[in-house]
């Protein structure tokens, strides 16, 4: 069933790739009057071609100079070409309404023409990429209060997550997170996985920053860790001195008060035997039976974390008071924000889960994939404000 699942969504994807690819072809050799065929070859060459060499970035023979200006290319290609569709469709559907009004096209000819179509989603398409390059290049502090159960004074908790430290973002970017972190006054931090995509700026130095934060730090792995190494990726984040967290808990005592907080941190992993994530490892051990073998005591106020937004149902059954993950991106940008939204029953912000005291906080992360843009969504670290209550 798994199998027979992931052929058609393989298939849905390319009859969506192929369709783009037909009406870009057409549109465009409308505009500059010359033969479809060229156009057809282009767009599928430029599509499969970019789509291969932004995959293929977390791989390590794309360390070079060379392959990393290939890559660069080629995701911020991926991401023009669907600006360039969005804004084709759109000015269709624009001039198509103003056909409706005769007056309007009789004082407005040039719109209809081959140069106008051309010239109003040139511009759409220029307007959406640099905006959106520029958007996901300035996130921000994001702060949300959380009601903890058993939590008897405030705490203020600091999440990173999805940082994606590789072709397009390195030891600079870490260091401005960290940056912003402190000047929040945190006194715990999170790191809910993807901190690398690749083994472009693999590094320890890479990771300096992560000594410059003046709070004590737990780590959990992501999907794009476990694709570069997730072994390797945790040796190097507890040597910038880091706590690593692999299903287990630990018991933290709350500096100044008399609380502790207990958290657990899962590896990246299914919810349980019955449901499958494509982005989860291979590994036997879900939430749902790792969670039912950990020593946990109720007593304490409870944080889990893990990557990806699942198994919300065993955490509440844990007795978890915050789950906290990341994973999503929420979408990263219009018109995957929708998407992620009927996809994922927990794509972005605070939610409850059920009726219960349970909650999850979905970070969209402050870095990217593939396509370095975000429209519909902005990067962040987020400032959770936990206090006690019901």
């Amino acid at each position: 069933m798994k199998q027979l699942t992931g052929y058609l969504f393989a298939a849905a994807i390319f009859a969506v790739l192929a369709l783009a690819v037909f009406y870009l072809s057409r549109r465009s050799a409308y505009v500059f009057g010359t033969r479809r065929i060229w156009f057809y070859a282009g767009y599928a060459v430029t599509t499969v071609a970019s789509l291969y060499f932004m995959f293929a970035g977390k791989d390590s023979f794309t360390t070079g100079w060379l392959m990393h200006g290939v890559c660069l290319a080629s995701s911020v290609l991926v991401g023009v070409l669907v600006w360039l569709l969005l804004s084709s469709l759109a000015t269709d559907l624009v001039l198509w309404g103003l056909k409706q009004f005769p007056k309007v096209r009789e004082g407005a000819g040039f719109l209809f023409s081959p140069k106008g179509f051309g010239l109003i989603a040139g511009t759409l398409t220029l307007v959406l990429s640099v905006v959106s390059l520029a958007v996901s290049a300035v996130p921000r502090v994001k702060e949300v209060e959380v009601v903890l159960p058993k939590l008897k004074e405030p705490v203020k908790a600091v999440q990173f997550s999805d940082v994606h430290l590789g072709h397009f973002r390195g030891n600079r970017h870490l260091q401005r997170l960290v940056d912003m972190a402190n000047g929040t006054g945190a006194d715990v931090a999170f790191i809910t996985g993807d901190l690398f995509e690749s083994w472009y700026n693999f590094s320890p130095e890479t990771l300096d920053p992560l000594r410059n934060l003046k709070m004590p730090v737990f780590f959990v792995e992501g999907n794009h860790d476990g694709y570069v190494d997730a072994a390797a990726v945790k040796e190097m984040v507890r040597s910038a001195g880091v706590k690593v967290l692999e299903n287990e808990t630990v018991l933290w005592p709350v500096p100044g008060t008399s609380d502790t907080l207990q958290i657990i941190g899962l590896d990246m992993m299914n919810a349980d035997s019955r449901s499958h994530n494509m982005h989860a490892s291979a590994r036997e051990e879900t939430i749902e039976s790792t969670l039912a073998q950990l020593p946990l005591c109720n007593a304490f106020p409870t944080i889990m974390l893990h990557h990806c937004p699942v198994g919300a149902e065993y955490a509440e059954k844990a007795g978890v008071g915050l789950y906290l993950s990341g994973h999503t991106h929420g979408g990263q940008f219009f018109p995957l924000t929708y998407i992620n939204d009927a996809a994922f029953k927990y794509n972005r912000e605070l939610y409850r889960v059920g009726e219960s005291a349970t909650q999850i906080y979905v970070s969209v992360g402050s870095g990217t994939f593939g396509p370095p843009m975000r429209l519909g969504t902005r990067g962040e670290i987020t400032i959770i404000n936990l206090v006690g209550g019901k």
